[in-house]
């Protein structure tokens, strides 16, 4: 691996998490009080619009999204005005902060058998005591996509970081797509699941179960990952004609087999697991 790709790796993944999902900046206020439907609290590009009226179609409830540019913000909002929302989108580690301000999922309830379509490799990715409380819908692993081409510099990058899921369309979209390849570095690379959880002050738990139903299911799951161009942890993708990086399977073809945490199991300012190659 060559000093830039190194330097990208190494010195990017945080700016990139912080902004995996994040469109233009619009800043909005909270939502001042609890109304007629269902409101989620969601990080900028999780729920675009067409995604949103996709959903109300197909499922025929009603919700208002209140988007927000960045993890830090996001946190903000749901530890000072939790009780606005019915549900919130967390990624792993920050679930152990948010924990007070959410519920957990009744896995034998309404939703047992939709829950059951979560690949088992995302199942318990989350801190011990968390993975009740937040239904992982994607997943991404961070490499960089490779330019074969000699050169480089600001017009035309040897190296871009990005999420396998995002190369899967960024890949697709140039001219001349064989002179990119996209690999996790040997070094190691980031790996996030972001997912939906239940606000403690949920007023409307049947509309968000309804849409976490929908979500859990094959059309669903394939409509998010579409939508954010991040990889389903749906099982019955699997099955769908889609790009092998959107699949869950993908993590398995990844040359690495151990997950490992930047810090104490323990520690609620956890930020990322690291995905390190374990040599024979």
């Amino acid at each position: 691996m060559n000093l830039l790709s190194r330097s990208l790796f190494f010195l990017l993944p945080a700016l990139f998490c912080l902004g995996v999902y994040s469109g233009r900046h619009r800043e909005s206020p909270p939502l001042a009080a609890s109304g007629p439907r269902a409101r989620i609290l969601a990080l900028e590009g999780f729920f675009p619009d067409a995604l949103v009226q996709r959903i109300r179609l197909r499922t025929g409830i009603s919700f208002d999204v209140e988007s927000v540019p960045s993890q830090g913000e996001l946190m903000a909002r749901l530890e000072a005005h939790s009780q606005l929302y019915d549900a919130v989108t967390l990624f792993h580690w920050q679930l152990p902060r948010a924990a007070r301000h959410v519920s957990k999922i009744d896995r034998n309830g309404r939703l047992k058998d939709d829950l059951s379509n979560v690949s088992p490799d995302f199942r318990d990715l989350a801190p011990v005591g968390s993975r009740d409380v937040a239904t992982p819908l994607a997943w991404g692993a961070i490499g960089l996509a490779r330019s074969r081409r000699p050169g480089g510099g600001r017009e035309a990058p040897s190296a871009i970081q990005m999420s396998h899921g995002e190369a899967a369309f960024w890949l697709a979209r140039q001219p001349q797509a064989d002179d990119w390849s996209f690999d996790v570095p040997d070094e190691g690379g980031l790996l996030w699941t972001i997912g939906l959880a239940m606000g403690a002050s949920a007023r409307h738990r049947s509309e968000v179960e309804t849409l976490l139903s929908y979500l859990l299911r094959k059309e669903g799951a394939a409509a998010l990952a579409a939508a954010t161009h991040s990889a389903s942890t749906n099982r019955l993708t699997e099955a769908l004609a889609i790009d092998a990086r959107l699949k869950p399977s993908y993590l398995r073809s990844i040359p690495l087999t151990r997950l490992q945490r930047t810090v104490a199991p323990g520690d609620a300012d956890a930020v990322f697991s690291v995905v390190r190659r374990i040599d024979p």
